[in-house]
């Protein structure tokens, strides 16, 4: 919306110069009506509206002094700019004293005339703002702040652009601290966390202004702020940080960590920030109470053998010594820790460590778990916030990994049981269910599996016993073929004699003949 100008002056040159040499778009202006009198301005606002009325001050009928006093009493609000000359100059002081905006002597009007609208503008956008303040609570205007912050900080897209401008955000200074919470007592909720910090933040010496955002399952962002003119400082933050641990410590069963951003003076660079934030936070190795400062990511040196960790971690957990595999996950948090090895690609070498466990799992072990555990063990190491979560995490995994293994048969171990199950069965009219109910295993897995290893399918193998017995029947005369058939397990003789050919290449009586 354009600002509403009135150019009153009764010199035709001066009028038409203020309307016409003056860039007003560039003002957010409009001229709306020129005057050549104070009665005419008058007139004209008895049915229009106007923001700002630029006036000469000595003109016929109504003078820009008399002007000024009767929009005043009638017009309140509405800004004016007083235009002289040189010889003027007591008139113009006694308009200051009245109210007005400024005054612009003739000879400078192209250059100054400007200046003028801009403090007018000013004003009007200044009494604006403390009109909106007013019209709400202090609480509910700093719950507006922190929702235009939040908006910023997580990049999405304001209600208005002048949000900003409005609610006096962009004439501050900033830090960022993301927070994660670990609860060590169980009556702490996130909630009663977020009001006690609260507490915390009001009560301590360094106080600065805050806004808590972004509250989230495991923690929330921490937007501190100064007017530019005080400055904020990293070591105010850190400070401010470190009175809030002492306080945490002493009365609250929780661990919290601070990932600290750099000092910004563009409110608009938050989501920058709350990234360095979010990166320093990453960086935390251990438990307890940390805070850590952002430093640029650089180039990781010694980032190399890394990847031999976990070869020597899978081969000490399935070697059935968790202890040694959990020591090497700790040099290997050592040393990421010490090169500074940004968390992003500490979680691809966690997710190939996971992949290579769970491969060597499935290439030894049978579990019908096993790929809801890794599936599990992905989702957890890819929702790690710090350096320290993501390494307990892996930890967590040696150690059920280990359970698993100790209580399970090795692949070839299962092979053997189903071999034997079928040779002490194969009489009986035995399924693939039947098995897999004697063995506790999925139908579907122990068919793959015994295919896997063995190359027969589970029906072939329980024919082959078969034929070997009946071949070992077929050598005593006394027993007729259908009799061998209902002996080794089948109930039709036909279907014996068929896959018995198959299987030896003549019928049970050409090769009884034959022996």
């Amino acid at each position: 919306m354009k600002y509403k100008v009135i150019v009153a002056d009764d010199e035709d040159v001066i009028r038409k110069g203020i309307v016409y040499l003056i860039d007003w778009d560039k003002l957010n202006c409009e001229i709306v009506q020129e005057c050549t009198d104070g009665l005419q301005v008058l007139k004209y606002l008895e049915k229009n509206t106007a923001d700002i009325v630029i006036t000469d001050i000595k003109m016929p009928k109504l003078s820009g002094i008399e002007l000024m006093e009767e929009i005043d009493k009638k017009h309140k609000g509405l800004k004016m700019i007083l235009v002289t000359a040189y010889t003027d100059f007591e008139f113009a002081r006694k308009a200051l004293r009245y109210g007005a905006v400024d005054f612009v002597v003739k000879n400078d009007i192209i250059t100054d005339l400007p200046k003028a609208v801009k403090k007018a503008v000013w004003q009007y956008e200044t009494e604006k703002k403390e009109r909106e303040k007013e019209q709400i609570s202090e609480r509910e205007y700093q719950n507006i702040q922190g929702y235009v912050l939040e908006s910023l900080l997580l990049s999405k897209a304001l209600n208005s652009p002048e949000d900003i401008e409005r609610y006096g955000l962009n004439d501050r200074s900033y830090c960022v601290c993301s927070c994660e919470v670990a609860l060590l007592d169980k009556k702490w909720d996130l909630q009663a966390i977020v009001q006690m910090l609260k507490n915390f933040l009001d009560i301590i010496e360094n106080k600065h202004d805050y806004h808590i955002v972004n509250v989230h399952s495991s923690g929330m962002s921490l937007i501190i702020s100064e007017p530019k003119e005080t400055g904020l400082a990293l070591r105010d933050v850190t400070t401010m940080c470190g009175e809030i641990l002492r306080l945490v410590d002493e009365l609250m069963g929780i661990n919290i960590k601070f990932g600290v951003s750099t000092i910004i003076h563009d409110v608009t660079e938050l989501s920058r920030t709350f990234h360095e934030a979010a990166m320093a936070l990453s960086r935390a190795a251990d438990s307890g109470n940390e805070i850590i400062l952002y430093v640029e990511e650089s180039e990781s040196s010694g980032a190399s053998h890394l990847n031999e960790y976990g070869t020597k971690i899978t081969d000490a957990l399935f070697d059935k010594n968790p202890d040694a595999a959990k020591e090497l996950l700790e040099q290997m948090k050592q040393e990421i820790t010490d090169i500074r090895y940004p968390l992003h690609k500490a979680k691809i070498k966690m997710i190939n460590l996971c992949s290579a466990v769970f491969r060597r799992f499935g290439e030894i072990y049978v579990s019908d778990t096993a790929e809801d555990m890794e599936s599990r063990f992905y989702l957890r190491i890819s929702q790690s916030t710090t350096l320290y979560s993501l390494f307990q995490v892996c930890r967590e995994m040696i150690d059920e990994t280990n359970q698993v293994i100790s209580g399970r048969l090795e692949k070839h171990d299962l092979v053997d049981q189903i071999s034997r199950y079928i040779s002490a069965n194969y009489q009986s009219n035995i399924t693939l269910q039947d098995i897999a109910d004697q063995i506790h295993i999925s139908s579907a897995y122990v068919s793959r599996l015994f295919r896997n290893k063995t190359g027969i399918t589970i029906t072939e193998a329980i024919n082959r016993a078969r034929i070997d017995q009946a071949k070992l029947l077929l050598g005593n005369p006394e027993y007729k073929v259908y009799e061998i058939a209902q002996m080794v397990g089948f109930e039709d003789a036909a279907y014996f004699t068929s896959v018995f050919t198959k299987y030896v290449g003549c019928s049970p009586s050409e090769y009884r003949s034959q022996k």
